[in-house]
């Protein structure tokens, strides 16, 4: 069933406040398509997650795009997203896969009415990470693979521009400043670290990812991904698409924020307000200059 003729028909049956037990339609973009199975959702909901979905599938061509249909559960409150993901974690409000993303029903999420805003960068992360999935390995492979969180999840915040969720790159060197010996790292955190200071972490691999971009590009990330889903491992791959072990760059970051070398940038590096609509990152410009520069647990255990 076409996506929109099932959502004029809820507009037709009822206000746009009225829900219903359970809905399932079909959206078919030029460059996606997706599959909607929603629980007690209203045509409000639904008509913001269809433009959701639709951002989405445009913003992901700088990656190369989905290659497998993805399914959006949407359910009606948190306790029934962990459930279903099988996860505990007290922040979860969205969970990707290869193929499927299950997503606490954006009317749940506050107190306040949800932002067109806000949804569409939710459904662009966990998007970004199906699209990870797909492109570095197969259905029968990727819950495999080896990545590092920073790399995962910064992919996702970068792409999805959500800088403003979390601490910025000072916060991340007075970090290292009050923990100067620690065998703790925000870029390579430890189970416990990801749950006490999931903010922070997230953070991390946000500038990390953005980092990585300015200053090497984004056809390395293709080059990456090519490289895993023809059999590369991380590691191997990283070192063939950027040129340098992934442990050099990981040090080259941390330097680079010790050192507060984002205090030089020489671009304007302001995050987006969350009330602003998403600018298409396939037209910003990294940095040509470096110095200007604005063991976690597996992609099948990511919560966003």
């Amino acid at each position: 069933m076409p996506y929109r003729p099932a959502l004029l028909l809820l507009l037709l049956t009822g206000c746009l406040g009225a829900r219903v037990a359970s809905q399932r339609a079909t959206l078919e973009l030029p460059h996606a398509t997706f599959v909607i199975e929603a629980q007690e959702v209203d045509a409000r909901t639904l008509e913001m997650l269809e433009q959701g979905l639709k951002l989405a599938s445009e913003e992901l061509t700088i990656w190369g795009g989905l290659r497998v249909p993805v399914t959006l559960h949407v359910l009606p409150d948190r306790e029934r997203l962990r459930k279903a993901v099988g996860q505990e974690q007290a922040w979860i409000s969205a969970w990707a896969r290869f193929d499927t993303v299950h997503l606490q029903s954006p009317r749940t999420w506050s107190l306040l009415p949800p932002r067109q805003s806000d949804v569409d960068r939710m459904l662009l992360h966990e998007l970004t990470h199906s699209l990870l999935y797909q492109r570095a390995a197969r259905a029968e492979t990727w819950r495999k693979l080896s990545l590092p969180l920073w790399f995962d999840e910064g992919m996702a915040s970068y792409t999805a521009q959500q800088a403003y969720r979390w601490p910025g790159l000072e916060d991340l060197a007075r970090w290292y400043e009050r923990h100067p010996e620690a065998k703790e790292d925000p870029l390579r955190p430890s189970r416990a670290l990801y749950a006490e200071q999931h903010h922070l972490v997230y953070g991390a691999a946000h500038h990390a990812f953005t980092f990585l971009v300015d200053r090497y590009g984004r056809a390395p990330i293709l080059a990456l991904m090519d490289a895993m889903q023809n059999g590369a491992d991380f590691e191997e791959a990283f070192r063939q698409s950027v040129g340098l072990d992934c442990a050099r760059f990981e040090e080259e970051f941390r330097r680079f924020v010790r050192l507060r070398g984002f205090r030089r940038a020489t671009r304007n590096s302001k995050a987006p307000t969350p009330e602003a609509p998403i600018q298409s990152v396939g037209t910003s410009t990294p940095s040509e200059d470096a110095s200007g520069i604005g063991g976690a647990p597996p992609p099948a255990a990511r919560s966003r």
